[in-house]
């Protein structure tokens, strides 16, 4: 792996304005430093951005003679430095190519990429069934090639800082708040289920807290992240949150952005409570809620048979043919040769809870009345299976 970037006497210059602009001109001669050439930089501020990160896309030329689009980034953090560096470097990853970098620039500590320009368009709008495999499919080659570039057992010469764990107590406290003053659906029902989830709360952030630290994570795995380029291939953006944690994260986060959706879903369908396969390949929100959020067991669709009632119908084609966001990962994961423990369903349930207790909190952030109600029906069907352990 890259080293990080390297520690300069002088410290990066505040970041009240976009430093790309300024910085154009020193940029541009570290590239031909490492004897490539960029054209003029058309500098843009996506949505996600704060403080005085810039990017932009240019033409490189580089030492061999080819001229590529690139997409410039400055300044970016350690994370993402070091991995954009490393899988960057890797053929075998489902991420961009990196064309050139640098831990300075001006004599500032100030980290910089430049990153193969993908062909295509993200795939947030288009997250069908077969998109929604491909991502996590993805995700699995991507935790593959983190652990094969730093595997998680080996000493770290330089560690990398680690993501600061989610201030639950804060976060449940504030949506009681919001539940009391009334300003949500519900009301009083978020009020007993968080009165419910404060009392647990010890028990499940301690469980949670005790997981296995078993994968590297992608952090950010939605839609949004993801190019689908012409040859059809998924690649997977944005490294500034890749951290070590525990192989189901990555899916259950997905899960989670996917839930106003899914609820919108189940909630004009015909028939919502028949579990039947969808036929049109389309991802629904009936088979979301039954499978991927609610039913622990489903979560093993290898290992259901000894949940079965004698005198019930297996539901195998049904399962198979629409298994949950985590099992699909842990499949993929297995044909990588990748660890997968058996009793993940309910460590997925304790970190849906919590995540789902933390809705009313984010209301701002993710308003939808959709996402809010799919996240009080978790909190109502699966606290009661991981609440009083």
């Amino acid at each position: 792996m890259p080293d990080q970037p390297e520690h300069h006497a002088q410290p990066a210059p505040p970041l009240g304005a976009s430093l790309g602009p300024m910085l154009e001109p020193v940029l541009a001669q570290s590239i031909k430093d490492q004897g490539h050439a960029l054209s003029p930089i058309q500098w843009f501020r996506s949505d996600h951005q704060r403080g005085g990160g810039s990017t932009g896309m240019a033409l490189i030329t580089t030492a061999q003679g080819h001229e590529l689009p690139a997409v410039v980034k400055l300044p970016v953090g350690p994370v993402e430095y070091r991995w954009t560096c490393a899988l960057g470097c890797d053929p075998l990853s489902p991420t961009p190519r990196l064309i050139a970098s640098g831990s300075s620039l001006a004599g500032y500590d100030l980290a910089w990429l430049i990153i193969e320009k993908i062909p295509g368009s993200t795939v947030g709008k288009n997250l069908d069934r077969p998109t929604i495999n491909d991502l996590l499919r993805a995700c699995a080659h991507m935790q593959a090639r983190c652990e094969h570039i730093a595997p998680l057992n080996a000493p770290a010469d330089q560690p990398l800082p680690a993501p600061k764990p989610l201030p639950f107590e804060k976060l449940i406290e504030k949506s009681r708040d919001v539940a009391r003053r009334g300003s949500i659906a519900d009301a009083p029902k978020w009020a007993h289920e968080l009165r419910e989830v404060s009392r647990a709360l010890p028990s499940l952030i301690h469980r949670w807290d005790r997981r296995q630290i078993n994968s590297w994570c992608h952090g950010d795995l939605h839609g949004g992240n993801a190019i689908r380029t012409p040859d059809n291939r998924l690649v997977l953006i944005d490294l500034a949150l890749v951290h070590t944690g525990h192989w189901l994260e990555d899916a259950l986060y997905l899960e989670r952005v996917c839930w106003a959706r899914t609820h919108l879903e189940a909630a004009s369908a015909d028939k919502p409570a028949k579990k039947t396969a969808a036929t049109d390949g389309a991802w629904h929100g009936q088979h979301f809620g039954d499978r991927h959020a609610f039913s622990h067991t489903l979560d093993h669709p290898a290992t259901n048979d000894h949940h079965q009632r004698p005198d019930k119908k297996a539901k195998t084609p049904a399962t198979k043919d629409n298994p949950s966001l985590l099992s699909q990962l842990a499949t993929f994961r297995r044909d990588l040769g990748l660890v997968c423990d058996d009793d993940y369903g309910t460590l997925a349930n304790i970190r849906r809870v919590l995540m789902a207790a933390c809705a009313p909190a984010w209301i701002e952030r993710e308003g939808s009345p959709a996402h809010l109600a799919h996240a009080l029906t978790l909190l109502q069907k699966l606290l009661p299976q991981v609440g009083r352990a």
